[in-house]
């Protein structure tokens, strides 16, 4: 890879603020919301494979001329393909089969079936189509890569999710006639239905949302420094997930430029930087502590446990657990990403050599194998039931 999936975390400790999430009055919040009181969590723990995975599984993606991986932003899971968002400078969508072998790059260009400029994509299921938004057109492709149609939308922005009948786009600022965030949706032909507005403090060109598939085939929307993970309804947005920082909660009313985002984001302060997963049994957080390591938090929502553990550059035993822009979920896994780029690759080794035991044979072997400028290895890791810290009444 000629760009490393490491650069994202520390792209993501200054990327956009917005404002602390309070529970909103009369809001239903059902019986699914969870209430994480973090107050009363020892930060000072750590994890390892023999504490938290029932299975993990690695899938190496083919490295040739045309495979060759740059910088990536997404990675998808369709029926039958992995689809890959990425920067390489000959083709931003990789297509792989989901045994890792590489299938095609869709064709960069400006003709009618080429794509240039991708913002987000997604898949389609009930249609079976790989979606690629190019602002402001969206276009559509068969499972392995062959060009259907395309549809002007009209809109701008940075993300696309499929949402029920239709489709939900996170819109810019700069760029749609609101002049201030907010997630669209729209129906299967565009139209918009509702606009979702969201209030924030505001730091230029940093700030962003992501959409997070949860169960029932429902969707989340994650912003950056909100505790707050909403869940989508019809009509509006619904607190789904709160994390409780105290009086340890990184404030950000004061944040509207990059300088006082760094100003302020000192000393003891905590955040949820805005990376959330979610599994049928467990969710799973990053948090921010200052210019700290950053911590992960998994919540078991089936017996109310919760778990933390610190920096993945402890050991292999933590890289499983890599956090990166384009972490997701499969079937009942987390999926992550393993690459050598911007890392000592002797010390690498010497690390993984020591820490390797209890990783199943396949992916130690997937591991080794994998040389420095090869595709990233795919992790996917489903976690068992967590046998520490279950949250204080």
């Amino acid at each position: 890879m000629k760009d490393g999936v490491f650069i994202l975390f520390c792209l993501l400790v200054i990327i956009g603020c917005t404002p602390q999430s309070t529970q909103v009055a009369n809001i239903d919040y059902g019986e699914d919301f969870v209430y994480l009181d973090l107050t009363k969590v020892d930060f000072d723990k750590t994890i390892t494979v023999d504490d938290i995975l029932d299975d993990v599984r690695a899938i190496k993606l083919e490295t040739t001329d045309s495979s060759l991986l740059g910088h990536i932003r997404h990675i998808v899971f369709g029926n039958d393909y992995i689809y890959v968002h990425d920067t390489y400078s000959e083709g931003c969508i990789a297509i792989f089969s989901q045994d890792g072998s590489f299938v095609k790059r869709l064709s960069k260009g400006n003709g009618p079936e080429d794509i240039s400029y991708v913002a987000d994509i997604t898949f389609d299921e009930a249609n079976n189509r790989l979606v690629v938004f190019q602002p402001p057109v969206v276009k559509f492709f068969t499972p392995d890569g062959h060009y259907i149609s395309d549809f002007n939308t009209n809109l701008s922005g940075l993300h696309i999710a499929k949402y029920g009948d239709g489709y939900l786009f996170a819109q810019d600022p700069y760029q749609n006639k609101l002049h201030q965030y907010c997630i669209v949706r729209t129906d299967s032909v565009f139209q918009v239905e509702n606009v979702f507005p969201l209030d924030k403090v505001f730091v230029p060109y940093l700030t962003y949302n992501t959409f997070v598939p949860l169960n029932n085939n429902n969707l989340a929307v994650v912003q950056p420094f909100n505790p707050t993970v909403y869940k989508m309804s019809d009509t509006m947005l619904i607190p789904h997930c709160y994390l409780d920082f105290g009086d340890y909660l990184f404030a950000t009313e004061d944040v509207h430029t990059l300088d006082d985002l760094k100003d302020e984001f000192v000393g003891e302060a905590y955040s949820f930087v805005g990376l959330f997963n979610e599994t049928s049994n467990y969710q799973f957080y990053r948090v921010e502590k200052a210019h700290l390591p950053f911590a992960f938090i998994y919540y078991n929502t089936t017996t109310g446990k919760i778990r933390k553990g610190i920096d993945i550059n402890e050991s292999l035993t933590d890289l499983v657990c890599i956090v990166s822009d384009f972490a997701g979920t499969y079937d009942d896994y987390f999926v992550r990403c393993f690459s050598w780029d911007n890392c000592d690759y002797d010390y690498m080794m010497n690390v993984m050599n020591d820490n390797v035991g209890n990783l199943p044979q396949d992916v130690v072997d997937k591991v080794k194998n994998l040389k420095e400028d090869d595709n990233p290895l795919i992790i996917l890791y489903k976690l068992k039931d967590l046998p520490a810290d279950t949250i204080p009444e």
